[in-house]
């Protein structure tokens, strides 16, 4: 009965022309956003911060080790028809230039692998592939993460968009009196475990057709990956924050933390991208 009084008080102050029922729409509307701006080409400018630090446990042969570390940069990048044809950080540590091991790409659009770079990145080669493979360590410098795709990276790289996928999904549409909005709430299986569900937020602000802000929870705890390599997922959340241009989203925030846990370590982790110019190109 409570349930009931509040999707009753929620439709309620609904405004007039919003249909909430209409979930076919609000679904479109939220797919549409994900893909990225699509009638255009953009140059976007902005600054990457990543905080990351290292536990492993402590062991007949020492003690527990924590280690922070700080990467962070400008970058530029360009999307054209909806896909990332450029994103490279100029990403350094201590002052010094590294490479993008901790690097998570952009969440709206197509982000082939081996976009995302950092200017100390060698040649395109294997570790842009999506094996999943990684070795973590501990050095002189901090953290030193080693990775062909880590398992979790990648999974939180693709959350948003897989949120779109042909997985069975349970969705619903309901107004927020508070934020003056209405919100999709999409719950989606995590990989091929269907009793593991993220849920995805999407708000449209008056109930307008593009929305500008997205938002991810994952359980608190997940096995992601396969093979021998699983990692386990903590805590963790993904967001996306934008404004509207000519139709369209274009992002102004990005953030994604939690916490993987792997190998016997465990690594919990930050990166905000805040987007500061958006130009069309020439």
């Amino acid at each position: 009965m409570i349930a009931l009084l509040l999707a009753v008080l929620s439709v309620a102050g609904t405004p007039e022309g919003v249909d909430l029922d209409a979930l076919t729409l609000w679904e479109s509307r939220a797919r549409r956003a994900v893909e990225g701006p699509k009638s255009a080409c953009y140059t976007l400018t902005g600054n990457v911060v990543i905080t990351a630090r290292i536990y492993q446990p402590a062991t007949m042969f020492g003690r527990a080790t924590s280690i922070s570390t700080v990467q962070k940069g400008p970058f530029v990048g360009r999307i054209d028809g909806g896909t990332w044809k450029l994103f490279e950080v100029d990403l350094k540590q201590d002052g010094e230039p590294v490479e993008s091991d901790l690097l998570i790409g952009p969440f709206l659009g197509t982000v082939p692998a081996g976009v995302p770079r950092s200017k100390a990145d060698g040649p395109p080669g294997p570790k842009d592939t999506d094996d999943p493979s990684v070795s973590i360590g501990v050095s002189g410098k901090g953290l030193d993460v080693q990775s062909a795709g880590v398992a979790a990276r990648s999974t939180l790289s693709n959350v948003v968009s897989g949120t779109w996928s042909d997985a069975p999904s349970t969705l619903y549409a309901r107004w927020n009196d508070d934020n003056r909005a209405v919100e999709l709430v999409v719950e989606t299986p995590l990989e091929d475990d269907t009793s593991i569900l993220t849920t995805t937020l999407v708000r449209f602000p008056g109930g307008q057709a593009v929305p500008v802000a997205i938002q991810t929870t994952f359980p608190r705890k997940a096995r992601v990956g396969s093979g021998l390599l699983k990692a386990t997922l903590m805590s963790a959340q993904a967001h996306v924050h934008g404004q509207v241009v000519d139709g369209e989203l274009l992002p102004t925030l990005e953030s994604v933390s939690g916490a993987v846990g792997v190998l016997g370590f465990t690594v919990a982790f930050e990166q905000r991208t805040t987007y500061l110019t958006a130009q069309r190109c020439h």
